[in-house]
């Protein structure tokens, strides 16, 4: 046995490493506890974008905005308002944005506008205002407010929808329960499904645009189905028990028709309303710069 010197054995102290900082969101900075940031989405791994990431994310992107893009449209123009109840309700996330779907369809109605031919009226002596030596065409300053209203008729179209919507939200706010704010994304919607409905008959107008009366005709029977969906639209919308009386049900599609009636009301008196301001604007505009034009010149 070895009676030599042992030092006392201690024990061994085990320093844990120090812990990881936390991930962080490369987004928003936000400390990551999954797969996604809570605050903003992002995903927590990401990897540098290659070729490859190109060719799979692109027509992932359009399949994926087509769906959500049709299945909007789709639900409109089946079962409107019921589709825009619910979106009031905030069920949203198969809801593609109403107002840029509206800009979107809009745009498409508006290249049959395009293929249409401009009239030019020949101006004579009735239609020119002399003004000292200087000679105002008041007919080609009307011409140029039209021209004008209807290459920004969506844009107009849009800044109307408050205007479309005080009706309907005057008439229904005791059946749908809804605020100002709300009727008016309720209008952008139906303006949606008729803009829908525009798309529709687009090639019809198109290929009828050397036939102006047929053309006429058709146009006619466009904006009677659009009256038709909007009443449609506006009975869907007001709150109703799934056991109710048809006599119920024809006081509801009444209202629904007097909502539409407005919605139609309000949405052509802005239009004609900012039509004569811009007519107005630029026949008096022309004759005041002709009249200061002719003081100098005298």
């Amino acid at each position: 046995m070895d009676g030599g010197f042992h030092p006392p054995v201690r024990a061994l102290k085990l320093v844990e490493p120090p812990s990881p900082a936390p991930a962080r969101c490369l987004d928003c900075d936000q400390e990551l506890a999954g797969k996604f940031c809570h605050h903003c989405g992002q995903a927590a791994k990401t990897k540098r974008f290659t070729f490859h990431d190109f060719l799979h994310e692109v027509p992932h992107a359009l399949i994926h905005l087509d769906h959500t893009l049709l299945h909007t449209v789709k639900a409109l123009l089946t079962k409107p308002g019921e589709t825009i109840r619910a979106y009031l309700d905030g069920k949203r996330t198969k809801i593609y944005s109403p107002v840029s779907l509206f800009f979107m369809l809009a745009g498409i109605v508006a290249i049959v506008q395009l293929t249409k031919e401009t009239v030019h009226v020949q101006s004579d002596a009735d239609t020119l205002l002399t003004i000292g030596s200087h000679k105002v065409d008041i007919l080609k300053n009307i011409q140029a407010g039209a021209a004008f209203m209807k290459d920004k008729r969506a844009f107009l179209q849009v800044l109307g929808i408050p205007l479309n919507a005080l009706f309907p939200w005057l008439i229904l706010r005791r059946r749908t329960k809804l605020g100002f704010a709300e009727q008016t994304m309720a209008a952008t919607m139906v303006a949606t499904g008729m803009a829908a409905i525009g798309v529709v008959f687009v090639p019809a107008l198109w290929l009828l645009r050397n036939h102006a009366k047929v053309q006429g005709i058709v146009g006619s029977v466009q904006g009677i189905v659009m009256y038709a969906y909007c009443v449609w639209a506006y009975a869907g919308l007001q709150q109703h028990p799934s056991g109710e009386t048809s006599a119920e049900k024809r006081a509801r599609y009444w209202r629904g028709f007097l909502a539409a009636t407005g919605n139609f009301f309000g949405g052509m008196t802005m239009l004609a309303t900012l039509m004569l301001v811009a007519i107005a604007s630029l026949v008096i505009t022309t004759i005041t710069y002709a009249g200061l034009a002719g003081v100098l010149q005298d």
